[in-house]
């Protein structure tokens, strides 16, 4: 499977600056385990890992101040 996992630089307004790859995912997901997400984050370089406690699937609409935070942050990263 890790050969199947690549990291694909972002790219935003032209700029070539790898950003990482950020994976957001709440604890409680049963469509997309959360034991899925600690081996993405294990196996794409530079991958960092946001877990919300109890979240199910649709963590952006359970808790939308802190998806929008932490879109907001990652953003932030491309403009340095």
């Amino acid at each position: 499977m890790s050969s199947q996992l690549r990291s694909v630089p972002h790219y935003l307004t032209g700029s070539r600056q790898w950003l990482g790859q950020q994976v957001d995912r709440g604890t409680a997901d049963r469509l997309a385990p959360y034991s899925r997400a600690i081996l993405i984050e294990q196996r794409i370089p530079d991958a960092r890992l946001r877990s919300i406690e109890g979240g199910r699937h649709p963590i952006a609409l359970e808790f939308p101040d802190t998806i929008a935070l932490w879109v907001r942050e990652f953003l932030e990263m491309a403009s340095r």
